[in-house]
């Protein structure tokens, strides 16, 4: 016997098209507000790990004294990555 779809519960629907919550949707538990705790504070801790350790090496690059190539290097990358990961990554594919 195929499952009937009509007996779902969806969730309720509003005149101005706002979709309300569900009525079996329960607050979140102790366990819950850990866990999210837990991922939020893991991946902070990540990247500033990563933060802290490349600012170093990004520190040294700055302290050199740079020629006339490498600032178009440089200019010329920045402005390919901030098109390429920026607009074309975030905002044109996602």
């Amino acid at each position: 016997m195929p499952h009937d779809i009509r007996s779902v519960p969806r969730p309720a629907r509003r005149a101005d098209g706002l979709i309300l919550p569900m009525n079996d949707v329960r607050p979140p538990t102790v366990l819950t507000a850990f866990a999210v705790a837990w991922a939020v504070l893991g991946w902070s801790a990540v990247l500033l790990f990563a933060i802290t350790r490349l600012s170093a090496v990004a520190w040294q690059a700055w302290q050199m004294d740079f020629n006339l190539p490498q600032w178009l290097v440089f200019v010329l990358n920045t402005l390919f990555m901030l098109w390429a990961e920026g607009y074309r990554g975030f905002q044109s594919r996602f």
